[in-house]
């Protein structure tokens, strides 16, 4: 090749990833387009489900570094501009627009949607090199935001149908009284907002026809008033839509490891899987009287299983018996145990009085540890020395898709979240003359987001019996007394 050909290669390269530069949103393809995007999980098109859901109101919560604000940041891209893609289903807007893209400060707005959006803030020739497209842009008519350097207020965007579209940048810090307007199209919200912010938002929205407001974030506030408002009570013109670490190509499980090594251990599941963190406080904020109920007769085609939290030297041993009704799906604690003695043989005349004998028991990891005077395992013992109906293994839950049986983890965090959750539904309910129990669920408290252990034996119980219901099992009740002699051979009755 000659040496003018060469550069005139080169010169074309250049001039080609210039282009690429300066239209970075040719190239958006969120995950659920390509087959090579499937990971094997079920959720894997979770981008895509995200944007072709028509709903005025829709929540995106997922684990860091996922992409959910790169996917919020492209389609503020396509509604400001009106290039919509072959494939896209969504909402569409004919006509230009006035969409805010908002988050927690005006730095992080600055560094993140705007970034996304417009090119890095700390390069005055990176204007232009994000997701809008540069010749959409009109610098001229971009105003700076005061004090806070090269972030933008507001900035002017052509639209497909020859109008100037107009791109607001917004920051919680800001007050709810920066979020009024007659009416705004699009609005984008970038990490949690405070109740109030988020209300302002969609009466803002409800005064333009077909507007939509769409929240991008990890839910790191915890079970906010707002995040239980989409995990447990949608509304019909509201859509939740969730994703895990497993349902991203671009994290491979080396990523994921190296990852989560520099996480706090309570914090793995909120950053990895989306599951909100307990806050500071009690765990579960529910009144005692939305979950309790009369004592009543179970009847014989109600599941059974009980739950044991292992005893020690400063906590007792601790019992809790469930009955699940698998018509409605609720669970009732039907009854509790708390003994301080030291003495297993104690606990197993417990579990075995009457019809407990046949109730499986689950149990927590740390009874694989051996009984230091007699050697053997802990579980193992109560099932062997004192016949109790220990489960086969330690508690775990439910496995997901593609998980052998016993690879479901045992995070506390997403066991307390799936008793909060029925507590929520009405799904969860306690006999009420089971004072014990109340009075633990009252002091049963985080702080800095992890669970305080005192006086939580009895909710550690409940815990793993949640975990293992799917092993719950229907008691067969003797209904009349019958003879050996009657039948022939000695009946298996109880």
């Amino acid at each position: 090749m000659k040496l003018a050909d060469y550069e005139e290669c080169v010169d074309l390269l250049d001039e080609i990833s210039a282009d690429r530069d300066r239209n970075k949103l040719k190239d958006y393809c969120p995950y659920g387009l390509l087959p090579e995007h499937n990971t094997g999980s079920a959720n894997w098109d979770w981008q895509l489900k995200f944007h072709n859901t028509l709903k005025h109101t829709r929540m995106l919560s997922t684990g860091n570094q996922q992409g959910k604000s790169f996917a919020g940041a492209s389609e503020d891209a396509y509604h400001l501009t009106g290039q919509y893609p072959d494939w896209w289903e969504g909402a569409k807007f004919d006509h230009p627009v006035l969409l805010w893209a908002c988050g927690s400060t005006s730095q992080k707005v600055r560094d993140s949607l705007q970034k996304y959006l417009i090119g890095n803030p700390k390069d005055a020739d990176a204007f232009g090199t994000g997701l809008i497209p540069a010749d959409c842009l009109d610098k001229n008519k971009t105003i700076s935001r005061y004090q806070v350097a090269g972030a933008y207020e507001s900035v002017r965007v052509k639209h497909v149908s020859g109008g100037w579209s107009t791109l607001v940048f917004l920051a919680y810090e800001q007050k709810k009284k920066a979020f009024m307007a007659e009416g705004v199209h699009v609005i984008h919200l970038d990490e949690e907002p405070s109740m109030d912010i988020y209300s302002s938002c969609v009466v803002r929205g409800v005064a333009v026809e077909n507007a939509i407001v769409y929240i991008t974030c990890t839910p790191e506030s915890g079970l906010t008033e707002l995040m239980m408002k989409f995990r447990n009570h949608l509304e019909d013109h509201q859509a939740y839509i969730t994703a895990t670490w497993a349902d991203c190509p671009h994290l491979t499980p080396e990523k994921r490891k190296m990852i989560l090594a520099n996480i706090p251990a309570h914090e793995r599941d909120m950053r990895s899987k989306g599951i909100p963190v307990i806050g500071s406080g009690v765990v579960y904020p529910i009144h005692d009287e939305d979950i309790s109920v009369g004592r009543f007769d179970i009847p014989d085609y109600f599941k059974r299983i009980a739950g044991m939290d292992m005893g020690s030297w400063n906590h007792p041993t601790a019992i809790v018996w469930l009955a699940w009704d698998t018509d409605s799906d609720i669970v009732y604690v039907t009854d509790c145990y708390k003994e301080q003695e030291r003495k297993p043989a104690l606990h197993a005349a417990a579990m075995r009085a009457g019809s407990k004998k046949y109730v499986p028991v689950a149990w927590p990891h740390d009874a694989h540890k051996a009984d230091r005077k007699s050697g053997v395992q802990i579980a193992q013992e109560y099932r062997d020395e004192y016949n109790c109906n220990m489960l086969h293994d330690h508690s775990t839950h439910p496995p997901a898709d593609g998980q052998k049986e016993g690879e479901g983890g045992n995070s506390v965090n997403a066991g307390l979240l799936t008793i909060y959750n029925r507590m929520e539904e009405g799904r969860f309910k306690v006999f009420s003359h089971l004072s014990k129990w109340f009075e633990e669920k009252g002091t049963y408290h985080t702080k800095d987001g992890k669970i305080v252990a005192f006086n939580n034996d009895l909710m550690d119980a409940t815990r793993y019996a949640i975990m293992m219901l799917r092993y719950a099992e229907a008691m067969r009740i003797k209904h009349k007394q019958v003879t050996s002699s009657e039948l022939g051979y000695a009946p298996d009755i109880y």
